[in-house]
């Protein structure tokens, strides 16, 4: 699969580099970016952030910019068997298991515990084994859930 790409339309401002999760992204300051497609796991924040529309997603439509407070947050279904698994694949940090609902529970689900911290990048939905968790626009957008 191929990884996001950036296009001549790119003036250097650094934003999409300095808010890459993974460290992706390289380029001087004033200069056209790279990204790198061994590292790149698709998020779309590049493209979310670009102030130029200048990144190119893996099939080649150009990307926009969308205001943080429309980007997509995961939602955990009662189905989640709380595996930890979309809380280590989060590269902010912003998901963690649940407490207990009482005393002797043991059905404990993930969390969104920081969503002004989460990018929407939707790897906790990725590492799901068994699809307990999708992303969903913000409550002032669509009611269907965001695409990954």
């Amino acid at each position: 699969m191929a990884a996001y790409s950036i296009t001549d339309k790119c003036i250097g401002c650094g934003t999409c580099a300095n808010s890459c999760p993974v460290g992706a992204i390289r380029g001087q300051r004033k200069a056209l970016h790279s990204i790198d497609a061994d590292i790149c796991v698709r998020c779309g924040l590049c493209g979310r952030l670009c102030p130029k529309g200048a990144i190119l997603d893996e099939l080649g439509n150009r990307t926009t910019r969308i205001p943080k407070k429309s980007w997509a947050h995961p939602v955990f279904e009662e189905t989640c068997a709380g595996c930890s698994l979309c809380v280590v694949s989060c590269p902010k940090n912003c998901i963690r298991i649940g407490d207990p609902a009482y005393q002797g529970d043991t059905h404990m689900r993930a969390i969104l515990s920081h969503p002004a911290d989460c990018i929407g990048c939707g790897l906790c939905v990725k590492a799901c084994p068994i699809d307990a968790v999708h992303l969903e626009k913000a409550a002032s957008e669509a009611k269907e859930p965001a695409q990954t």
